[in-house]
């Protein structure tokens, strides 16, 4: 007999059970410097006045994050008081004791509540299309694909190491994002509008994304056929009408979060040196470990006509030219083919996404499918992934938990899925090949 909503309910609460004492027995392994990242932005709210957090550096680790990720780190600083104050000197560099080391790994876990809140969103829809699928030959009954969904969104290989191991909260964000999804998915433009710029202001990768959210609720949300008495203008060219009040609705919703988020740092003209934070385009092209993109493939190319060029005499070796392997966060130059800049990775991801957006704009089948927003937003992730500027290898965790959500659509979602959560989630294994992981694994 298949199973109800409820039913799905109770199998995601037991695996996020089952998962949770997993992550606790995670909480002694290795952590990367992100730890000291996270517990010195602890120290930094906690310690010192909201205009000094984006401009303290005593740390190399300075705050980073858009201001929602700050006031988060802010009220864990609170309950960190209680636990150990010395994580909370912010000259206590690379501090880690026993009960910090708990503090920063338990906070990771309870903040994982906004993913599986969004994975018990998908398996109350089980009347929808991935649950209509199975009643034309899946199996598991009505309701499966979504419930199958949700389990691989809760057990996600590359969550479970980048944040219990390594250490981050990508499940906190990317619960918020599915959440937006699934809102907008569901009709709730409003909601899902809400939920996405309260992420935007926790974590700024997520501008990936917005292009599509932009546009699709533009075009199919803003602009359709109103009824009398609506507040409209008039589109000829599209044969519709612009719905001011929605348009307006969507605009208010945002500017109220920009204006929670950035009006106390406004107050104390912090805005220009928190930009600076956000987008440090000196950082180089590439990051410390290379994300598998477009410039990887640019670097190596340029470092293969270097090696042949200097073995047949038409190239001499220029000391600080084409040093890209080294692991630093840097600018560099290449040796043979053109250098770089940041202008040119906006432009040519910008050229890439112009396609995905006009489908969005116009889908093929005149009207938005149910997928169609989520396809858009993968699209231009991976986009921004391949073309990006200082892309980290971590972006595929936007990608992937997208994919995830659209593998049971189709047989062409689902082989596209398979194909790349298994290269995605191996391109995030330097993260645990240190010398600490190699003995805890080997």
């Amino acid at each position: 007999m298949a199973k109800n909503a409820s039913g799905f309910h109770t199998d995601v609460i037991l695996v996020a059970a089952g998962l949770t004492f997993l992550k606790l027995l995670f909480s002694q392994l290795y952590y990367s410097t992100d730890f000291e990242v996270h517990r010195n932005w602890l120290a930094i709210t906690h310690s010192l006045p909201l205009s000094k957090w984006y401009s303290e550096n005593t740390s190399q680790w300075t705050l980073d994050y858009p201001p929602y990720f700050a006031y988060f780190e802010w009220s864990l600083s609170q309950l960190a008081a209680l636990v150990d104050p010395g994580m909370l000197n912010v000259s206590n560099l690379n501090y880690a004791s026993g009960a910090t080391v708990m503090f920063q790994r338990v906070s990771v876990i309870v903040s994982d509540a906004a993913l599986f809140a969004a994975c018990l969103a998908i398996v109350s829809d089980v009347g929808g299309a991935a649950s209509k699928s199975a009643t034309r030959g899946g199996r598991g009954g009505v309701g499966a694909p979504a419930l199958w969904t949700a389990l691989l969104l809760l057990c996600n290989f590359g969550l479970l190491i980048v944040d219990h191991i390594h250490f981050q909260y990508n499940g906190m964000l990317t619960g918020l994002l599915i959440g937006s999804l699934l809102c907008i998915r569901r009709g709730q433009a409003k909601a899902g509008a809400l939920l996405f710029a309260a992420l935007l202001n926790f974590k700024h990768i997520y501008l990936y994304c917005a292009p599509a959210l932009f546009v699709y609720l533009l075009r199919h949300y803003c602009i359709g056929r109103f009824s009398t008495g609506h507040l409209a203008v008039k589109l000829p060219a599209i044969g519709g009408s612009l719905s001011v009040a929605r348009l307006a609705s969507l605009g208010g919703i945002v500017l109220a979060v920009l204006a929670t988020s950035l009006a106390p740092f406004a107050y104390h003209s912090q805005i220009p040196q928190l930009l600076s934070r956000l987008f440090p385009f000196k950082r180089g092209l590439c990051h410390a470990y290379w994300a598998p993109n477009f410039w990887t493939l640019y670097n190596c190319l340029d470092k293969l006509l270097e090696i042949v060029g200097c073995r047949l005499g038409l190239l001499t070796k220029q000391p600080g030219v084409g040093v890209m392997t080294g692991g630093l966060v840097e600018e560099f130059e290449h040796a043979v083919l053109p250098s770089i800049r940041p202008v040119h990775t906006f432009l040519l991801t910008a050229l890439f996404l112009l396609p995905i957006l006009y489908r969005t704009w116009s889908p093929v089948s005149g009207k938005p499918s149910r997928t169609l927003c989520i396809e858009s937003a993968v699209l231009c992730a991976w986009t921004a992934y391949n073309f990006g500027w200082h892309v980290h290898e971590k972006a595929i965790l936007l990608i992937i938990p997208l994919l995830i959500l659209l593998m049971f659509e189709s047989e062409f979602h689902a082989r596209l899925a398979l194909l790349v959560l298994p290269i995605g989630h191996f391109s995030l294994f330097p993260l645990l090949f240190t010398s600490y992981g190699m003995r805890v694994f080997s």
